[in-house]
């Protein structure tokens, strides 16, 4: 009676590993695609920025062509 209960907490661990490694690799899964978005995203982010630079470098010189006339 002792070698099934303990057959059957063997089977119930081995149940419980089983999810935690489904649920191990789903979050390392999540962490390379958040990881690759946040990557893009910052590449995106100084793109944006570089344009706001020359922006102000346009309006800049703009300025000062109006200010000549």
């Amino acid at each position: 009676m002792a070698v099934t209960d303990v057959a059957g907490m063997v089977l119930q661990v081995g149940q419980i590993a089983v999810w935690l490694k489904a649920a191990g690799i789903a979050a390392v899964i999540w962490l390379i695609f958040e990881s690759i978005a946040l990557w893009l995203n910052y590449k995106r982010w100084r793109d944006v920025g570089n344009i706001k630079e020359d922006m102000k470098r346009l309006e800049g010189k703009l300025d000062r062509i109006l200010k000549k006339r």
